[in-house]
């Protein structure tokens, strides 16, 4: 059944498939007949169209060049909240969010211009009243001829994906305000210590611009005199996963040296690769020179 989660944000999306046009065989299913697939005999037609569509776990549904809808799966009622009666007839567009129906329409244009595939991302109201996001694959029908005579839709719910989506992002841009405004510096370097990611307290700490700081690595900004120290804690993140609590140095731009602590985790990024974030605290305010 469709989610009971509302979602009223966002904008649809759209890719195109490449390929031929899907045509699609009839059904004995209640509901006007699909139209046949002409190089095959009609009951072998219709038993593998109704095969393939009662056992479907998605939405399934045809219209013709009015866009009237013409047949419907269960599944495809299941996820409106409409019978099969009420949906018969019905218009697609009225099933589409209000906000959603200008690019639906400009969608549909395309795919007729085009004659291919499309599948896109939409918001439909269900009977209910409620909203759910659903993401669409559209194609043309053709008869034996090449002649269009309608519209076939694939249909999944992905309303529980956009609430996990959107509850994602809240918790994104809370962190992100938590890491700009933090009083502590935090800083994301490769294994090579390579700067890649830094926060507002991080670049004062250190006294570079930006720009400057990303071309510099950690060993740029650490005393030789922490070699020895540096190492043995460069094995406890591989052996452990983390290090610290860890005293040093840093040599600031204007020549300073600064003490501080760290504390850092090893994290692996989307790409695969192993990466450092570390946690920056000023010991002390007053700085010495080198």
């Amino acid at each position: 059944m469709a989610s009971n989660d509302k979602l009223t944000a966002g904008n649809s999306r759209s890719k195109q498939f490449t390929g031929s046009p899907v045509v699609f065989a009839p059904a004995h299913s209640v509901g006007p007949e699909p139209a046949a697939l002409p190089s095959q005999t009609p009951n072998i037609k219709n038993e593998i169209f109704r095969a393939i569509v009662d056992q479907a776990v998605v939405g399934f549904a045809q219209a013709d060049l009015e866009g009237r809808i013409t047949f419907v799966n269960d599944r495809y009622c299941e996820i409106t909240g409409y019978t099969r009666e009420e949906l018969l007839g019905k218009q697609w567009l009225e099933l589409t969010h209000p906000d959603d129906r200008p690019q639906n329409i400009e969608y549909l244009e395309q795919m007729k211009r085009d004659d291919k595939p499309y599948s896109f991302e939409k918001r439909y109201l269900r009977k209910n009243g409620e909203i759910i996001w659903v993401n669409i694959g559209a194609s043309q029908q053709h008869n034996a001829d090449g002649q269009k005579f309608g519209g076939a839709t694939f249909v999944i719910d992905i309303t529980e994906r956009k609430a996990a989506e959107k509850t994602w992002h809240e918790s994104e841009e809370k962190l992100r305000g938590l890491y700009e405004l933090s009083p502590l510096g935090i800083a994301l370097t490769d294994l090579q210590g390579r700067y890649i990611e830094f926060n507002e307290a991080f670049k004062k700490i250190c006294g570079y611009p930006e720009d400057e700081l990303k071309t510099l690595d950690y060993w740029q900004l650490t005393p030789k005199k922490y070699a020895v120290d540096e190492a043995r804690q460069l094995e406890s993140l591989e052996r452990t996963g983390h290090y610290g609590p860890y005293e040093k140095e840093y040599i600031r731009k204007d020549g300073s040296l600064v003490p501080i602590q760290l504390n850092g985790m090893l994290l692996t990024g989307s790409d695969r690769q192993k990466y450092i974030w570390s946690i920056v605290q000023v010991q002390w305010t007053p700085p010495s020179r080198q």
